[in-house]
């Protein structure tokens, strides 16, 4: 679906990309450390994004994962839930934090892939 290396060395308050949103809640500048790729999922005959709010603990690490918003709903929910599960941020001074995630997917690109 999406083929897509992160490779941020600074530290940043969002990252945007043609598929992909990601936002700081809070404004604080962060690094995707480790970074997954949704799978196209194969009932998924269309393009569509999916919209999710993540909270990931002071570690780094994923606390959870809400869905806020889908378009078509529920065709590509699973797979950007899951992987948004398996990224990792850098450390933060604070407790929880929460980022905005917008990922897009596009049908035209899935079917170009190998």
């Amino acid at each position: 679906m999406i083929l897509e290396i992160i490779t941020a060395t600074n530290l940043v308050s969002f990252y945007e990309s043609d598929y992909l949103l990601v936002e700081s809640c809070i404004g604080e500048k962060f690094q995707i450390i480790e970074y997954v790729n949704p799978r196209y999922p194969i009932h998924g005959k269309r393009s569509g994004y999916v919209e999710l709010r993540a909270y990931i603990d002071a570690a780094g690490k994923y606390k959870e994962v809400k869905i806020v918003n889908s378009e078509p709903k529920r065709i590509f929910d699973k797979e950007a839930r899951r992987a948004v599960k398996k990224w990792k941020f850098n450390m933060s001074k604070y407790d929880e934090r929460c980022f905005d995630i917008t990922i897009k997917f596009d049908l035209e690109k899935a079917e170009a892939m190998p």
